[in-house]
This record gives C-alpha cells, structure tokens and sequence, in this order.
C-alpha cells in the first residue's frame, strides 16, 4: 500500500507504468517485479507492507484479489487505465499512515493498526458506488470463486512467482498444493484468467524486465537468470508481451 503526498510518483509493476497521483492510495501485490521511477519534487512517500495472507484473511472481493494477482494496481482515488478506483478520499488515510507508523513498535498497537488496515480496506471494497462506478458485481459475478478457491489460487500463484527462475511445470505446482494437475489448472484458470503456463512467462518476462533496468547484465545473461531456458525463446516471448525487444526496453526506460 503506497501513498504519495505532495506530488505524484509513477511505477513499472510488471512492465508496465502506471501513474499515483498525489493524495491517490496504489495497492498492489509486490510479488510482481516493480520499480519507482519517478517521483514529482517535495513528494513524501507512505509505504506499508503486509504478508499476502493477512490481506487474504480480510476476503476482499473476489475482482479485486484477481486484479492483483494478475500484477494490477488497486488505486484508491483515482479512475485511471487498468486499475479498479474504489473510493473518493481525502488526507486521513495520510494521518492514519502516519498513526500506524508510529503503531507498529507496539505489540498491541500493531495488532490494532491491521485491525484498522482491514476496517479501511473492506469499507473500500463493499461500497455500494465501487461496484456502479468500476463494473465490480458485473465482474464478480463471472468468477464463480469462493474464498477457498481464491486462496488455493493465490497459493500456486506465490508459488509460481517465488519459483519462476526454476524450471517449474504444472505438476510441480499442483505437487505444491496436494492437487491433481487438472483440476490445478482449471481452478488456476477459472481464479486468476489465465493459465499456469501464461502466468509463469509473465514473472519471468517481469523479472527480466527488473534486471534489464536495475542491472547491466547481457541480455543473455538476463534470459537465463529469469528462468527461460534459451536466449532465443525469452526474445520470442519477451517482444510478444512487451511489443519491443529486451534491448529497445532497457535503452527507452533507462534512458
């Protein structure tokens, strides 16, 4: 959960960016390789990090988990292009930042401040004007996903995003969940939109995407420290999801 005060910031979260404006909450699964990139003068950054199974403890609307998961900001404030604006708001979520920030030292303070983390976060996502004004009952009901199909999704997606350096299959992230692979991917599918096969390209294109701009490692080098297994497959892959080649990528945003 980012909050900018002061002045805007943009990111890269899996490659692409998206825009914060000032005073705008972004939430998002940082799992997903992301980057600050740019922050407007005299801006004052609010950054708060929670475990994925805290958030998943509050039962957020099935839309709204599938938006992160699937490497999409929440902004909180804003209608902007692919992101879910879940409400109008103004300074207090700066002030309970700042509360909370000063909470967490304390044992019980701590466990009060998630408390109010949550409170904030479920108000947000059950207003009635969220589901009218971003389409979120039309999006809920094509799911079909309970609570417990979210969370084993969530799981083998976790799992396919700290393994995508490795040469992981279907089986080893079934494996992972005591699940058949058939049934795997079809909850895979049916939860996140996507295969397991589409979603783990996707970390390893994000990951090379981190390193392409963090590093100067050779393009070779990043296609293998990224998990594809040759140069020529990651540039195949790479250019199809990016519409560019790793080295055009890395000379346009570093530049």
């Amino acid at each position: 959960m980012n909050l900018p005060t002061g002045g805007a910031i943009s990111y890269l979260l899996g490659g692409r960016r998206f825009d914060v404006p000032a005073g705008t909450m972004a939430i998002f699964w940082a799992s997903i390789p992301h980057q600050l990139i740019n922050a407007e003068p005299n801006t004052t950054m609010h950054w708060l990090h929670l475990p994925i199974g805290t958030a998943l403890a509050w039962r957020l609307p099935t839309p709204v988990v599938k938006l992160l998961l699937n490497g999409r900001p929440v902004l909180v404030g804003e209608q902007l292009d692919g992101s879910l604006a879940l409400a109008e708001h103004g300074g207090r979520e700066s002030r309970m930042f700042h509360q909370w920030a000063t909470d967490v030292h304390d044992v019980e303070l701590r466990a009060i401040a998630v408390l109010e983390m949550e409170a904030m976060m479920r108000r947000l996502a059950h207003r009635e004007a969220i589901a009218a004004h971003s389409g979120l009952a039309a999006a809920s009901g094509s799911t079909g996903a309970d609570h417990i199909s979210v969370s084993r999704a969530t799981l083998m997606a976790q799992y396919v995003a700290d393994n995508s350096r490795d040469p992981i299959t279907v089986d080893d992230v079934a494996r992972a969940l005591h699940l058949s692979p058939n049934y795997a991917m079809t909850l895979f599918r049916r939860v996140i939109g996507q295969t397991i096969g589409a979603y783990l390209t996707a970390c390893r294109i994000a990951e090379a995407q981190r390193l392409l701009l963090t590093t100067n490692a050779p393009v070779s080098e990043v296609a293998a420290l990224s998990g594809f297994g040759s140069t020529s497959r990651f540039y195949a892959s790479f250019t199809e999801a990016c519409e560019v080649s790793p080295g055009s990528y890395r000379r346009y945003y570093r530049g």
